[in-house]
């Protein structure tokens, strides 16, 4: 197996005819095992692939959003939350014990194109993760790992807003079980609930969703089909705005390497269509984890390692039109109506000079 150990090394320094000469001697000689010969098989397509991506690069130029919004720590984006101009994201950092973390969701909101300081979306919910606020701003859906009243090791829950306040958190019994569930995504409409579930047999990830009945209540949840999941990992489902087009990210499709990010689009028959890779450069070997995009359809934001920190970052960029959703038309309030909320809440306000 030396041969297709050197043919990943060529074509992790993008010298994928190198890789490819040496993939396509190695199948033609005989008496190779069939498990050998399939695995070349295999790198050979994956090679080919990346060759592809590499030399029809996609409009990527990306821009970090900033050392208000992101630290030493990890950022990962969440959702921007067009009605208000806020971006919501989930950060890990260091507790007091050594070598655990904990997760907790912040808002930042674009004034002025500037990121005001992130408060907690919730201040009296700690340990929290991949929030998603519905549509109309009334429910938010996070993940809550180790609470007492989960069914595995984290599970999803809700919160409804009721005169004003948010109610208790409420475990989603139909869809949590004793495996790990995270990573919610509810449609626009609110009829649909995308997320993630881990089998802590095979330890992989799938994405599942469930739909709500005319009660209100989410039935049992289904996996989706095929040619979205793979035996590898998928993972940070998005579903925009338009309500058929699902981004995620997945380490079991073709692309660069580690998790890339796919985008698929619902046909008329109400079927996923097979995942796109959304391209090199934006696309590495590294692992890029989650995407979420803005009801325009323009704007994009991206979790990924930052080099200088060694945390995952999150920044900006305009998607390139080849992998852009249908534009979405939602009104966002007033500057008073901006000022007022800030005002109601207490919180302060980064002003340009």
């Amino acid at each position: 197996q030396s041969a297709i150990s050197l043919s990943k090394l060529y074509a992790k320094y993008f010298q994928f005819e190198k890789s490819l000469r040496l993939l396509s001697w190695y199948l033609l000689l005989e008496n190779q095992k069939e498990p050998v010969r399939e695995l070349a098989k295999k790198q050979l397509l994956l090679t080919e692939c990346q060759k592809s991506l590499v030399e029809n690069p996609v409009d990527y130029n990306p821009v970090n959003i900033g050392n208000v919004v992101n630290t030493s720590d990890d950022e990962y984006v969440n959702q921007y939350y067009v009605n208000e101009n806020k971006l919501i994201f989930t950060k890990r950092y260091k507790t007091d014990v050594e070598g655990f973390y904990e997760e907790n969701v912040f808002v930042s909101v674009m004034y002025d194109s500037v990121w005001t300081i992130p408060y907690p979306l919730l201040k009296d919910i700690n340990n929290i993760g991949a929030a998603c606020v519905s549509s109309d701003g009334n429910t938010i859906f996070f993940s809550g790992c180790g609470w007492e009243n989960g069914f595995g090791s984290c599970d999803i829950y809700y919160i409804e807003s009721e005169n004003g306040s948010w109610s208790e958190p409420e475990n989603i019994k139909s869809i949590n079980t004793s495996d790990w569930e995270s990573q919610p995504c509810v449609s626009y409409d609110g009829k649909e609930l995308y997320f993630v579930k881990r089998n802590k047999r095979l330890g992989t990830s799938d994405i599942w969703f469930s739909q709500k009945d005319n009660k209100g209540n989410w039935l049992k949840p289904t996996m989706l089909s095929g040619n979205i999941n793979t035996e590898g990992n998928e993972m940070a489902p998005f579903l925009h705005y338009d309500g058929n087009t699902l981004y995620f990210s997945s380490d079991g499709h073709k692309g660069m390497g580690g998790y890339d990010l796919f985008v698929s689009r619902r046909d008329m028959n109400g079927e996923w269509t097979d995942p796109i890779n959304l391209g090199y450069p934006l696309n590495t070997s590294d692992n890029e984890i989650n995407i979420v995009i803005s009801n325009d359809a323009k704007k994009a934001f991206i979790s990924v390692l930052n080099a200088l920190s060694e945390s995952f970052d999150i920044f900006e960029f305009d998607l390139d039109d080849r992998f852009r959703p249908e534009s979405v038309e939602i009104e966002i309030p007033s500057d008073e109506n901006y000022y007022a909320s800030v005002i109601d809440r207490g919180e302060s306000v980064v002003l340009k000079n």
